[in-house]
């Protein structure tokens, strides 16, 4: 029985350490949410039922970045569908970025525990602005002064299948391409609600096929041209109806409104971070509901309260994709102690001290060594220093008793080593 529950634990926290690697994204335009109108009522388009809506779908996701279209400037509405829908059940592991724009905006929420905003760039747009959010990644992984940086793209081009509304969309993208011209090559990960009819859209070309191909953006999707197209079944993000509700859009899903495109260094995996472009989907999206309702004679690919939510919150479906952390940039120096030839860890299983042996007289020219201790979120716990003493080859760090009982990672940095293990605290 023992072995079976060790082995248990063990696969548990496997999936716990692979998780923290993961970055799940998900793109969902909401419909209105808290904007009543004529048409968006608050009959046809409550905010409060929309929230509960959304609590099924966010928990049944699991983001860690969760960009939505479509939701209104107002702030308090912001600040109710975090505390609504994220900050539930006790945690509190979840923020919304800065409340920019009028009447219907962007926004992205997203998980502390992995992600850190650094800040906010504007790129000028019609008839909405386009938001750059800087990210920069809480890990274990590496060291103390590097990291790895995300920048999430919100926008929401114009709507409409006209040659003014496609020029308004291929000027806001030629000005987010400007923007990243001129702050050179980094991970950009450009999603939102585009409008877009083809890949043929002078907006798309903008994008996918600039000017300078190094700043070029890549599709997990195929080109092509996705309008009222049963080819493209699996990649149609609106509308969930069939009849409209006087809000919510009808006439079946038969549109590619939704993307997520990327850049080379995302592509490629070069700055510490890469798009898997093979889990891109449209969440309930199984391609057997062209031009009809999402639920429509069955829709198994999603346990069925949440098609229900999916298909009464918003005339769009979410579209999500999981980004994969390095777990050793090629520009760290953090090693498992364990390939250590210098330290070693005697008790791995603490109560309130660990023992530490010193194996190699070369450690004693670093004169001291800093450690810390984070639990597996990357919150840190505990730090501090010790001297090392040519005569002496066993060390003790103390003070654990008052650690809450769990899996933690104990670093320790001399001079330009960085070395880690985890421990677990009884």
């Amino acid at each position: 029985m023992r072995k079976i529950f060790t082995l248990i634990w063990a696969l548990s926290l496997f999936l716990l350490l692979s998780a923290q690697d993961t970055i799940t994204v998900v793109q969902y335009n909401l419909t209105y949410y808290g904007r009543y109108t004529n048409y968006c009522t608050e009959s046809n388009n409550n905010v409060a039922q929309k929230t509960e809506y959304l609590k099924t779908i966010v928990n049944y996701l699991k983001p860690d970045i969760f960009g939505v279209n479509e939701i209104t400037d107002d702030a308090s509405y912001h600040d109710y569908l975090l505390n609504n829908v994220f900050l539930l059940n006790g945690f509190n592991n979840y923020k919304h970025s800065q409340v920019l724009g009028s009447y219907l905006t962007t926004q992205v929420f997203y998980n502390t525990r992995k992600l850190v905003k650094q800040k906010v760039f504007v790129v000028s747009a019609y008839p909405r602005d386009i938001y750059i959010h800087r990210f920069y990644f809480r890990t274990l992984r590496l060291p103390q002064g590097d990291t790895v940086f995300l920048n999430v793209i919100e926008a929401h081009l114009k709507a409409g299948n006209g040659s003014q509304e496609a020029q308004n969309r291929a000027n806001a993208v030629a000005n987010l391409m400007q923007f990243i011209n001129s702050h050179g090559q980094d991970n950009y990960l450009f999603m939102g609600d585009f409008n877009l009819y083809s890949s043929s859209e002078q907006a798309y070309q903008n994008a996918v096929n600039p000017t300078n191909s190094q700043y070029r953006f890549y599709d997990p999707a195929p080109a092509g041209d996705w309008h009222d197209n049963a080819d493209y079944a699996n990649y149609h993000t609106q509308s969930t109806n069939y009849s409209s509700n006087g809000c919510l859009a009808g006439g079946g899903l038969d549109d590619r409104f939704d993307f997520m495109l990327y850049t080379a260094p995302l592509k490629d995996g070069t700055m510490g971070i890469q798009a898997l472009s093979s889990t891109f989907k449209v969440v309930a999206q199984d391609g057997h509901h062209f031009n009809s309702s999402v639920d429509y004679n069955g829709n198994s690919s999603v346990p069925s309260n949440v098609l229900s939510a999916l298909k009464n919150n918003s005339d769009h479906l979410p579209i999500m994709m999981r980004l994969y952390l390095d777990a050793q940039p090629a520009y760290t120096t953090v090693q498992n102690i364990t390939a250590s030839k210098d330290f070693q860890i005697i008790n791995t299983v603490v109560r309130d001290q660990v023992h530490i042996k010193v194996n190699s007289n070369n450690l004693l020219w670093a004169q001291r060594v800093d450690y810390q201790v984070y639990d597996l979120s990357g919150r840190l716990y505990k730090q501090g220093e010790f001297g090392l003493d040519g005569n002496k080859i066993e060390y003790t760090i103390d003070g654990f008793s008052g650690l809450p009982t769990g899996l933690y990672i104990l670093r320790f940095r001399w001079g330009s080593n960085v070395y880690q293990a985890k421990i677990v605290r009884i």
